[in-house]
């Protein structure tokens, strides 16, 4: 289908906005090889994806051969990170203009580590579901942060490219850290 008349366009794309796959992701690349702060959250994001998609998978047998909890110890904990990222999505929008994304970034991160690392030495369980809850703010936070500076720093026409460059690294990254898990 050709695109509407006023459809935003990049410099030397065809009328009908048709380009080849390869072309798409080289202009995606290519501006966010220009703007410092896009490679900075890109890097960012994709590390932290790297290092923490396994989660998922080990999550549950840290549960049951660490700290020797049940299945609704477990699922607590999952319910819990969930509420924190709802958490860390709505604190982001009460303190972005006052503090700063770029600072909420950093917090999110350092939050992240510090509950991810404490999490790992087997506390008890409560303590694990208080580790679940902040980690999961962090990440709601860092989620919405990302996603948000993205947003204001691409320009409609290359949003779209450089989202699935951001999400090709991220998700695609996270691939290899959890087929490692398995070993």
């Amino acid at each position: 289908r050709t695109r509407p008349e006023d459809a935003p366009r990049i410099e030397g794309e065809s009328e009908t906005g048709n380009e080849g796959l390869g072309v798409s992701i080289r202009r995606g690349l290519g501006y966010i090889r220009q703007h410092r702060l896009l490679r900075l959250i890109i890097g960012v994001g994709s590390a932290l994806n790297f290092l923490l998609s396994p989660l998922p998978i080990l999550i549950p047998l840290f549960f049951t051969q660490v700290l020797h909890a049940n299945a609704s110890s477990f699922g607590a904990a999952i319910s819990v990170i969930f509420v924190g990222f709802l958490i860390g999505a709505v604190l982001v929008g009460a303190f972005a203009t006052r503090v700063g994304k770029g600072w909420l970034t950093v917090f999110g991160v350092l939050l992240a580590g510090v509950a991810t690392g404490l999490f790992a030495l087997g506390p008890p369980v409560i303590v694990v579901l208080g580790l679940a809850l902040l980690g999961g703010v962090a990440i709601g936070a860092l989620n919405v942060c990302e996603s948000t500076v993205i947003q204001e720093h691409a320009p409609d026409q290359v949003r779209g490219r450089v989202f699935a460059v951001y999400e090709g690294v991220s998700q695609g990254g996270g691939a290899i850290p959890v087929a490692l898990s398995g070993l």
